[in-house]
């Protein structure tokens, strides 16, 4: 089981989690969102190696995100962003960003970065604080 899924499993009946599938931080054949360049280099791939390509429609995104979560073996629930981004506009376009939020929806801790590691220690904070 991967770091993600360990802080899942470990808080899931305290905490409400949820993946944001957005737009495709790398993808093959498609300019990087965060540059506008084109790279062979660091696009994203599937866990068997295969390059991801920019979803051109909603139902391309909705199976790439399906398939993210095959793979991966996560049994988190998922929502997929629509193909305008509006989620990731909003929220901070970032390649694997993670919030702990409040239930009046505070923003607690925002990483740039996920790092399950930490989120881990924020959440038994927060558990233990209220």
């Amino acid at each position: 089981m991967d770091a993600a899924e360990a802080v899942y499993a470990k808080y899931r009946d305290d905490i409400n989690f949820l993946i944001v599938y957005t737009v495709e931080a790398y993808p093959y054949g498609s300019a990087c969102p965060y540059t506008g360049e084109e790279t062979e280099v660091f696009s994203s791939k599937d866990t068997f190696g295969f390059a991801l390509t920019q979803p051109k429609n909603y139902k391309e995104r909705v199976f790439q995100a399906k398939e993210y979560l095959r793979q991966l073996g996560y049994t988190m629930p998922m929502v997929v962003d629509d193909i305008d981004n509006a989620i990731w506009c909003t929220y901070g376009p970032a390649s694997n960003i993670a919030y702990l939020i409040d239930t009046d929806g505070t923003v607690l801790v925002k990483q740039a970065y996920y790092s399950p590691e930490e989120m881990d220690a924020e959440i038994a904070g927060y558990l233990q604080g209220r």
